[in-house]
């Protein structure tokens, strides 16, 4: 490294955030190589705080890649499922997230899947990460049911969902 283009406590800070997340040292490094492409853009010196950008930028890209896995149907469910979660402070049932689905599907000119389909999609996306998914059980009257719950905020899927799919924004514009 060139002198007098990185902080001291920049070297140990990517080495207790690889530390802390997987112990890696190839993410110490990437962390190391974004700070430096940050700091290029800017001053020229890695600081603390271009380590900490540069630590969510890659956990952006993380997110980006996987969700541009996901088949247009996962896109909306999750869309859908960030929004209401946001919305109501926490879980929501499957039949809320459908009706916010089909809205999305008709409003981009997809066919919504049925709702059991649905309900794979969510249960994939409490697979993959994207989503937390409680099971109720609440006797003979209540019945058995499932709610699911983003682990994402919204405006980070509305943000990737227009970066990989429309740049036109309609993605941004769906809030109820």
């Amino acid at each position: 490294m060139v002198e007098d283009t990185y902080d001291a406590a920049v070297i140990n800070q990517c080495a207790a955030l690889a530390a802390k997340d997987s112990g890696s040292a190839r993410q110490a490094i990437e962390l190391l190589r974004e700070g430096g492409d940050i700091a290029t853009e800017r001053d020229g010196v890695i600081t603390e705080q271009i380590i900490a950008e540069a630590q969510k930028n890659i956990e952006r890209g993380k997110i980006k890649d996987a969700i541009k896995d996901l088949t247009v149907h996962g896109k909306h469910a999750l869309l859908a499922l960030s929004q209401l979660t946001e919305d109501t402070g926490g879980d929501v049932r499957t039949k809320e997230v459908y009706q916010f689905y089909e809205y999305l599907c008709e409003y981009n000119g997809t066919d919504p899947l049925v709702s059991d389909r649905l309900r794979d999609q969510l249960d994939d996306l409490a697979m993959l990460g994207f989503a937390s998914k409680y099971e109720h059980n609440e006797g003979r009257r209540g019945g058995r049911y499932n709610t699911y719950e983003s682990n994402q905020a919204v405006g980070v899927v509305q943000d990737v969902l227009v970066d990989i799919e429309l740049p036109d924004e309609r993605y941004r514009q769906q809030t109820l």
